[in-house]
Order: C-alpha cells, then structure tokens, then sequence
C-alpha cells in the first residue's frame, strides 16, 4: 500500500531539487543564512519570538531590563533591518499610560505591537 505522506514528502524533496537547479541556471547565489542580530537587537527578537512571534510593546519594555531609550534603539534598529514589522495603534483602545508605553517611530507614529517579519 502506499503511503500518502511518504508520496508527499517525495514530491516536496524533487520541488525542492528542482527550484535549487533552476536558481543555478539563472545565475542567483546558493542559499543565503541570514545572520541573526546579536546583543540588545537580538535579545529583543528573541522575547518577542517567545510571544508567539507577535507582542505589544508595553509588555515589552516591561520584559526588558533596559530605560526607554535603550529599548527604542534596539526597536529602531530591528525595524529598519526588516527583522521586525511594526504595527500602528489605529483602532486599539489604549489608555493614557498605555499609549505613553508605545513605541513613537521616526514617522511620528504611534506603534502598539511588534511581530517578526
């Protein structure tokens, strides 16, 4: 009898082959590892990776043992490399003090939340 996943996973192994030969023909570099951040940028991603990938920032700045301006560098720089998407606080109901915890980008806008890009 023949096994469905095992039919799947050989169909995927010769995609696979096969888009890896098409790159060679078309000249484009072999897989590229991405290097992970390191230091506060890193340290930042991993935390937010621990949430599932997605997390409020003032929830994160509490889980970090850093001030504000620390935090929103690290942020800054992790936005900027593409390493994170920032998400704007339109429609969220936000308190005072919440909203004064956000991150406030170059743009003047306001950003609640933080997911890996």
């Amino acid at each position: 009898m023949d096994d469905p996943l095992k039919r799947l996973e050989t169909r995927v192994a010769a995609l696979e082959k096969t888009v890896e030969e098409l790159k060679k023909a078309a000249g484009l570099p072999e897989k590229q590892e991405t290097e992970k951040p390191r230091g506060d940028e890193g340290f930042l991603l991993a935390e937010v990776e621990k949430r599932g990938g997605r997390a409020h920032v003032p929830d994160l700045r509490r889980a970090v043992p850093w001030d504000n301006r620390r935090f929103d560098q690290a942020l800054t720089s992790l936005a900027s490399k593409g390493c994170v998407a920032l998400h704007d606080c339109a429609g969220a109901m936000l308190s005072i003090r919440r909203m004064g915890e956000c991150y406030m980008g170059d743009d003047g806008q306001i950003y609640s939340e933080v997911s890996v890009a």
